[in-house]
């Protein structure tokens, strides 16, 4: 919603940037309430009463969570009711984060319950075609949406072991994460055997990269961050679960500095790939692009 819009909406007029008005709770005069537009979010103002933004919003038929949280505290002069008010806020922003969690939790169990009824996705053609090695396709499952078949790649949180969310990957190669689901401290050991605590853990960006690399070092652990952005946090979940080890981030050719960013957050290293490949290029494309589908023994 625009400022324009919430004009409109709600009966106010501009001023300097912002929009004043009638409360429409307590009925004040025509420049009794101030409202501001601050990052998607309305800050209102009542002078003349201490009009919580939930009554406001009702009145206007918004929801609260349209309204920034600190309104009220701003709105009221009051001690006492300042003190009601804040406690209200803080009533209502603990039941918006519970809805939150509870919207976070079904998405959660839904990804679950796609991922426990999917079936292996050895034939899946984005896996056949980008999979050079077998370590990783029983950490792969398929389904299908819409009759289309859907890859999916499960994120494990570090710290629980508990299924946190899933990507998906449509046959021509579109990535996307579960909708709602929170990727939290989620990462995907793309690896055979138990991790030694004190050995080697490599950290790439996806499926098929990690795979790659660990056809390269083997038996040492390989983990997938699912992009590096969330190399630090990855890099920080592993530094924590096993703090004796030696951390390797393996970035794609032209975003080292963000690895090294995050090796030197978690006390780790870095491995790249020559200078000479072009910017965007993978582990996986150093060690098997330029195989032909029948070296690798995969047809797209």
């Amino acid at each position: 919603m625009t400022l324009e819009d919430l004009i409109a909406h709600a009966g106010l007029r501009r001023y300097k940037g912002a929009a004043r008005g009638s409360c429409p709770v307590c009925n004040s005069g025509r420049t009794a309430l101030s409202v501001r537009l601050l990052e998607g979010k309305i800050r209102v103002k009542c002078f003349k009463g201490d009009c919580a933004r939930s009554e406001i919003a009702s009145a206007w038929g918004l929801s609260v969570m349209d309204f920034e949280r600190d309104s009220i505290d701003e709105a009221v002069t009051d001690p006492k009711t300042r003190a009601a008010a804040r406690k209200q806020a803080e009533k209502e922003r603990r039941l918006a984060q519970d809805y939150d969690q509870l919207a976070v939790n079904r998405a959660t169990i839904a990804a679950t319950i796609f991922w426990l009824g999917g079936r292996c996705a050895r034939n899946h053609r984005y896996i056949r075609g980008k999979q050079p090695c077998a370590c990783g396709m029983d950490l792969v499952r398929m389904t299908k949406r819409r009759m289309i078949p859907i890859a999916m790649i499960p994120l494990y949180s570090l710290s629980t072991g508990a299924l946190v969310s899933l990507q998906t990957i449509n046959p021509s190669g579109e990535k996307r994460f579960w909708e709602g689901a929170r990727l939290l401290d989620g990462a995907l050991k793309v690896s055979a055997g138990d991790v030694d605590p004190a050995g080697d853990i490599y950290v790439g960006e996806g499926f098929a990269t990690c795979s790659a690399i660990f056809d390269a070092v083997k038996p040492s652990a390989v983990f997938c961050s699912f992009g590096v952005s969330r190399f630090d946090t990855v890099g920080a979940g592993l530094r924590a679960r096993y703090p004796e080890a030696r951390i390797v981030f393996a970035p794609d050719r032209g975003i080292e500095r963000i690895a090294r960013d995050a090796a030197a957050a978690c006390d780790g290293e870095v491995s790249c790939l020559p200078a000479d490949l072009p910017d965007g290029a993978d582990y996986w494309d150093f060690m098997y692009g330029n195989r032909t589908t029948t070296e690798a023994g995969y047809e797209h």
